[in-house]
């Protein structure tokens, strides 16, 4: 984890949001929070994931090219109730780092997310609150499902704005 924040930010900042929400993803009955955003131009979509961790990026959205990348201009952040805290990024390049336990780089985030929140699912079941659903096309709503009920049958979400 960087030392180095957005907008003068504080890593202590950052990390008591993360703490904050990890707290009302659990008085909700909740296993995870993700949260999703759009960002390049003009940050339309971008305040869910700047507000937990400072993860943006300044790619615009471009539509998905299959075998190549799916959710370009887009970035995550999945806080599970005990797990770390996953940024998922569409570019090494980025204006700063995110403060998150982890930061993967991927040209699938809707795959990246999915993977993240299965590798901290503690049981065979996993409620997941959804921040950002306005940024989630039906067809990558389907495809994080499908991917999630694969090796949880239980799985569901609960989405946000």
């Amino acid at each position: 984890m960087s030392g180095v924040s957005s907008y003068a930010i504080s890593v202590e900042e950052y990390l008591a949001r993360q703490e904050r929400a990890r707290r009302a993803t659990a008085e909700r009955g909740l296993d995870a929070l993700l949260a999703v955003s759009r960002s390049g131009g003009g940050h339309d979509r971008a305040a869910d994931c700047l507000w937990l961790s400072g993860a943006a990026t300044p790619q615009p959205f471009v539509p998905d090219l299959a075998s190549h990348w799916r959710a370009a201009g887009h970035v995550a952040v999945a806080i599970t109730l005990e797990g770390p805290t996953i940024a998922i990024v569409d570019s090494e390049l980025r204006q700063w780092e995110p403060i998150a336990d982890e930061i993967v780089v991927a040209e699938d985030l809707i795959a990246a997310a999915g993977d993240a929140l299965l590798a901290a699912a503690a049981s065979r079941s996993l409620r997941v609150g959804v921040l950002g659903t306005d940024v989630l096309s039906a067809q990558w709503w389907g495809a994080l499902r499908e991917r999630l009920r694969a090796s949880i049958p239980d799985a569901e979400f609960r989405g946000g704005r």
